[in-house]
């Protein structure tokens, strides 16, 4: 068994994500969505727009009263987690989204000694393939080439580069845990990609870091990250479906209160709560930075 090492720490002056929070707030987010496309059927899309401050998407109650939705919760099937991208790296993440890149330098100075990079384990941000084919993107990495099984703008799983990048979720954009393996693909999960029997050389000193942005949030509401054992997989326990390893007893919980900076091994088994109530502030926002450490 194997139980996650989680160090923690808070940023007591809110006043340093200011910044970060302006330049989040007025950016937008991707999100690949199924919307009601005539009387019985759907179409799958790329939603690239900034949130509302209730959480919901601009003209989202247009489009309820269109399909005659109105009583509805949401008129989208959110398939994918909501995300901005960042960098890759150091250098892009500083070019990208310098106000993101400052409080990223400024925790790795406050609370870890400067001892990481922005080059650990990369993901994806679902719908966002067309910035390899951006003329102002030239420097993505292996910009020009990433396809999907449709072709150069297939909305799904692009290539899973991104160190830098930004979660977000509310009552109206949350996605729902899948159906398979009672969800397990993409509810309780880890960073690293690796098998349940991999070696796990390739994750020595990678580490995620989370920080959260919302300057309000009550216990009870949603959005807690909990940590899990990892366990040998077996009829006994909960299996995830295309790794492999087993989930074992929750080990940690960590609300979403303002300032809190989290950070974890890559290979440490997670999920964020998305079943509380709405939070105070409507959306959720984390930045989230894939690191590595230097001497790794």
């Amino acid at each position: 068994m194997s139980i996650p090492i989680v160090e923690h720490h808070y940023i007591k002056d809110l006043s340093i994500l200011d910044e970060v929070n302006d330049f989040v707030d007025n950016t937008d987010w991707y999100v690949v969505a199924a919307k009601p496309d005539g009387p019985s059927g759907i179409k799958v899309i790329t939603i690239k727009s900034k949130i509302m401050q209730d959480g919901s998407w601009p003209n989202q109650k247009v489009y309820n009263d269109k399909f005659g939705n109105i009583d509805a919760e949401c008129f989208l099937t959110v398939l994918s987690i909501i995300r901005q991208p960042y960098g890759w790296n150091d250098l892009s993440t500083e070019r990208r989204a310098p106000a993101v890149y400052k409080v990223f330098q400024y925790i790795n100075k406050q609370f870890f000694d400067n001892s990481f990079t922005l080059d650990g384990i990369g993901e994806e941000v679902s719908g966002s393939r067309h910035l390899w084919y951006d003329e102002a993107e030239k420097d993505i990495p292996n910009w020009g080439k990433d396809f999907g099984p449709n072709g150069r703008y297939d909305i799904r799983n692009p290539t899973p580069i991104w160190t830098a990048y930004a979660n977000g979720s509310s009552k109206l954009t949350r996605r729902y845990p899948g159906r398979n393996n009672n969800g397990l693909s993409n509810g309780a999960h880890r960073d690293w990609f690796g098998m349940w029997d991999d070696p796990q050389d390739s994750a020595v000193g990678c580490y995620t870091l989370l920080v959260n942005l919302n300057y309000n949030w009550k216990y009870s509401e949603a959005n807690e990250l909990i940590f899990y054992e990892t366990v040998p997989p077996s009829e006994n326990v909960a299996v995830h479906e295309s790794r492999g390893f087993g989930v074992g007893r929750p080990t940690q919980i960590f609300g979403m209160e303002p300032g809190l900076v989290i950070l974890y091994p890559a290979t440490a088994i997670h999920v964020t709560n998305v079943l509380g109530r709405p939070l105070s502030g409507g959306f959720s926002k984390r930045l989230a930075f894939r690191v590595r450490r230097k001497e790794s």
